[in-house]
């Protein structure tokens, strides 16, 4: 299995497959209901390479597959249940970190942040665009603080 932003890439192998019609690939979020992702026919004979792709949906940070093997007499099997966790790639970076009058905020999609300091006090609230941000942190007192996305948390060092 392996993965982008956007999808996931499941591989098998057959050693046997002498009355297997075709693979349905089922995808869960939570492991326990299953719905097919899609089919792929079997090729046939011994030894074969498989591979599906399959959306990411909805930003959901775990997924789980497996495979039912569908013969041509009407029964079948199923493969153990793989999990694969996603974790998407952060949606903001801040830079330079420690940081003494200014910080930049790299921003990869709209959303509002806030900084706090260790206290819990709000030193700023942003409504961020996509691009770069720099915010003026010099009169901040030196410490830590928290600067809160939708999905994450970033520590930045105020010297």
């Amino acid at each position: 299995k392996t993965a982008d932003n956007e999808k996931i890439i499941l591989k098998w192998i057959t050693s046997n497959e002498i009355i297997t019609s075709h693979f349905t690939v089922e995808k869960s979020t939570d492991a326990r209901v299953f719905e097919a992702a899609g089919t792929v026919t079997a090729i046939g004979n011994s030894r074969n390479n498989y591979s599906f792709v399959s959306a990411v949906l909805n930003g959901n940070p775990i997924y789980y597959y497996r495979l039912k093997i569908n013969d041509k007499d009407g029964r079948f099997t199923y493969s153990p249940v793989i999990k694969f966790s996603f974790q998407p790639i952060n949606s903001f970076s801040v830079f330079p970190n420690p940081a003494q009058e200014f910080i930049t905020i790299s921003n990869y999609k709209k959303q509002e942040i806030i900084i706090v300091n260790i206290g819990g006090q709000v030193m700023s609230k942003i409504k961020l665009a996509q691009g770069r941000q720099t915010i003026n942190i010099s009169s901040w007192p030196s410490g830590t603080y928290l600067l809160k996305g939708q999905d994450e948390v970033i520590k930045i060092i105020k010297k």
